[in-house]
């Protein structure tokens, strides 16, 4: 993604129609971060909106010496972090159960890759419960180290169990997903 300084600034001098052309560019990378945290489309929808205007009310102390793109995507995942910080204590009330996962056939691990695609994956990461879902998206797609993630929420050996506990429950939903819920998806895609 390449932003002209041009489009910068007259996004800081409030002009419509380039925030909108910056909008349009951020979309797709922006859009990608927030599926990765978010339950559903408009929970998408939400994060992506409020992100975006943190985004532009920030553009100010935005430094070109830093690529545009990595600039967007910390101030995106920092959004995600603050709004899963306000909502720590209803998130808290999460049973971990709250997977559903019915018998049937297992199927082996090298057997995904012919069953599912990117978005039916995004789906099943998506069944995760918090704070399971923002310790995986966080570690194993963002790069951040426990270290990192210890600093918005939790300790070290907390952000190390968050991740081993996604990665089992994971694990376990690829292996019992039943044929079904891949056609239900399916039929919820089109």
């Amino acid at each position: 993604m390449h932003i002209s300084e041009d489009i910068l600034i007259k996004c800081k001098n409030n002009d419509r129609a380039a925030q909108r052309q910056l909008y349009e560019q951020c979309h797709g990378i922006l859009k990608g971060i927030c599926t990765r945290y978010a339950k559903d489309e408009s929970e998408v929808s939400a994060l992506l909106n409020l992100g975006f205007f943190k985004i532009l009310s920030g553009l100010q102390s935005y430094k070109t010496a830093i690529p545009f793109e990595a600039w967007a995507r910390r101030i995106m995942i920092n959004h995600i972090i603050d709004e899963y910080r306000k909502n720590k204590k209803l998130n808290a009330l999460v049973n971990y159960n709250d997977c559903e996962i019915e018998e049937s056939s297992y199927i082996q691990i090298n057997e995904i890759e012919e069953k599912y695609d990117a978005e039916s994956l995004i789906f099943i990461i998506r069944k995760l419960p918090e704070p399971l879902l923002s310790a995986f998206n966080l570690f194993a797609i963002d790069g951040y180290s426990h270290e990192e993630i210890a600093q918005f929420s939790c300790s070290v050996g907390t952000s190390k169990w968050y991740l081993n506990q996604a990665r089992n429950k994971l694990k376990q939903m690829l292996e019992n997903m039943p044929d079904y819920i891949h056609s239900n998806y399916n039929a919820k895609v089109k």
